[in-house]
């Protein structure tokens, strides 16, 4: 390809100019022409990730990929978020993790509050205090899909001191993640309030837990 930097020299000299690669091959910048795979963001047909038609999904890819780079100081060129599904649904109104699922976060023991997923998700086996039952549930999401492999139910301590139990969590073992459903709790009763930072986790007989944010996007479960 060839790209012109726009504008003139000090000199007042022609702007530079590129010349076409030798080998033929496109710069990794140029998005002319058709995509070399998939879009990364609905993972249907090859086109640009910024030409993408499903604007939900679009949107909410940048949001995904803006919160690593919040959360890493820097940019994932893997960005793969997950939705917990059923295998044989066909309800393509799917709601997307908000919380950054895509990366290896190197602290196994960390839950992040997930303000859009349907159930919670945990990748450690370790973690469930039952057998797991069987489940048909998989993860689906941006470009990719993770099987889930049982669910069960896992008992946490919060930082108050307060024992709770998460019921129905989906084991998945590669999944980057542990990810607690904010929808989930609001079906047992449980209310959060977020204000500065910091969240509150409450039932009728008081709080149970609190949650700090580490990014302006994610937040972490204090257990």
């Amino acid at each position: 390809m060839t790209r012109v930097l726009r504008g003139r020299t000090r000199s007042g000299e022609l702007p530079f100019v590129t010349k076409p690669s030798a080998s033929g091959k496109k710069d990794r910048w140029d998005c002319s022409g058709p995509a070399p795979s998939n879009c990364p963001a609905c993972g249907q047909g090859k086109h640009w990730v910024d030409k993408c038609p499903d604007m939900r999904t679009r949107a909410k890819y940048f949001k995904l990929r803006n919160a690593m780079k919040e959360l890493q100081g820097t940019s994932s060129s893997q960005a793969s978020a997950f939705v917990a599904t059923k295998e044989a649904s066909k309800d393509l109104d799917m709601s997307f993790f908000s919380s950054p699922t895509f990366v290896s976060f190197g602290a196994p023991n960390v839950f992040l509050l997930d303000s859009a997923s349907t159930c919670h998700v945990v990748n450690n086996a370790s973690f469930f205090n039952s057998p797991l039952a069987p489940t048909l549930h998989i993860l689906q999401g941006l470009g990719g899909t993770v099987k889930a492999s049982g669910v069960g139910s896992v008992k946490l301590v919060s930082d108050i001191g307060t024992k709770f139990t998460l019921n129905d969590v989906i084991y998945a073992p590669e999944s980057p993640a542990n990810l607690v459903s904010v929808q989930a709790f609001d079906r047992k009763g449980v209310r959060i309030t977020f204000e500065r930072g910091q969240a509150e986790l409450r039932t009728q007989q008081g709080r149970i837990a609190t949650a700090s944010a580490i990014t302006s996007r994610v937040y972490k479960l204090n257990v």
